[in-house]
């Protein structure tokens, strides 16, 4: 009976965790293709704070490299 509820429960932990967290890269070095490490970064500022703004969900991380960015980050929904 315990193994059956530990399996049922396993089971809903991978359904629910289904979906992975990202880390999304901006650095002025990229290459601005889609983010997702520090050679792919998204490089100039329209571009990196623009898709930041829009591919990041909930538990993403976004590290910036160094350098000056300006603009407005805008997420979606809140948290």
């Amino acid at each position: 009976m315990l193994r059956k509820i530990l399996l049922q429960f396993l089971i809903c932990l991978l359904l629910v965790n289904g979906t992975q967290a990202v880390t999304y890269y901006v650095s002025k070095a990229g290459n601005n293709t889609n983010g997702r490490s520090w050679a792919t970064a998204w490089s100039d500022t329209t571009t990196a704070l623009d898709s930041v703004e829009s591919h990041m969900g909930g538990g993403d991380t976004c590290f910036f490299g160094a350098g000056t960015w300006i603009g407005r980050i805008t997420p979606n929904g809140s948290g």
